[in-house]
């Protein structure tokens, strides 16, 4: 299976660029910028005529993208660009040639609440990222139905700054303070490439979600780590957050069409966080 990452000097991209040169023996990669890593450039945010022309690849997986909430509210016409318009202009270019393209898009597209969202149900953004993403999403689904759409939770790895600030406050005997009142539902960046890795194997299309199975808060993954680094947890002082945003809340995403077809399963939070932490 010949594979090309889109944005493979961001998180996923990185990880995922390294799982199929190891499971396919071969990958294509491709960032902003030319690298050691990768010898083709492709910048969202410029014009098509300014793209690296790309090789033929059966896969693609477009992981880039302006992805903080801050910077799309900031500059929504560059946001625009990058996250919905020449995304769609680079979908609708890979599958003329005949390639399976997979997008990543986020739990964000729904609204903060307690409720499962499913597969199939209707999105309701709140920010300009989750805006730009579910018209990529709903321009993609009607224009390209044989490709697929991956919507995720976070995204939790072993470069995740906060854990690791916590960890070396922990071990160096320092008192954090972690917030009790904002939510996560996390998945480890290992489960979330087996995930994509999954769909381009089957070209499954259509839309599939990857999600936390449970509502936590990052006081819950300070005293997961303190157990795990100290054997106790007397340095975590839960605080609250002052912050009033939205997205204090976790969004958990239903996964029953998911796990049936694909038979990709929840992630519970025990295991995302072991992996974090034996990785």
């Amino acid at each position: 299976m010949k594979s090309i990452v889109i944005g493979s000097s961001g998180l996923i991209g990185r990880y995922l660029s390294t799982f199929l040169k190891h499971k396919e023996g071969h990958c294509i990669q491709v960032s902003r910028y030319k690298s050691s890593r990768n010898q083709l450039a492709l910048d969202l945010a410029l014009n098509e005529n300014d793209w690296d022309e790309l090789p033929y690849a059966d896969v693609a997986i477009i992981c880039a993208g302006i992805t903080a909430i801050s910077d799309c509210e900031s500059n929504k016409s560059l946001a625009s660009k990058v996250n919905f318009q020449n995304s769609l202009r680079l979908t609708e270019k890979l599958v003329s040639e005949g390639t399976f393209v997979l997008n990543l898009s986020s739990s964000l597209v729904f609204p903060n609440s307690n409720l499962l969202f499913s597969e199939d149900d209707q999105a309701n953004p709140s920010s300009e990222y989750a805006i730009q993403k579910v018209n990529l999403e709903n321009a993609v689904k009607n224009l390209f139905p044989q490709t697929a759409i991956l919507r995720l939770t976070k995204v939790i790895s072993n470069e995740f700054n906060l854990f690791n600030t916590w960890s070396d406050s922990l071990r160096s005997g320092k008192i954090i303070h972690p917030f009790q009142n904002k939510y996560f539902a996390p998945v480890s960046i290992n489960k979330v490439v087996e995930a994509i890795y999954k769909i381009l194997k089957e070209k499954a299309c259509g839309i599939w979600h990857l999600s936390g199975g449970e509502k936590k808060s990052y006081a819950d993954s300070a005293i997961k780590l303190s157990y795990w680094i100290l054997e106790d947890s007397n340095l975590v002082v839960p605080v609250d957050s002052n912050e009033k945003s939205l997205q204090n809340g976790a969004i958990i995403l239903g996964m029953k069409k998911t796990c049936h077809d694909l038979g990709i399963q929840v992630q519970e939070f025990d295991e995302c966080m072991k992996s974090y932490f034996l990785n």
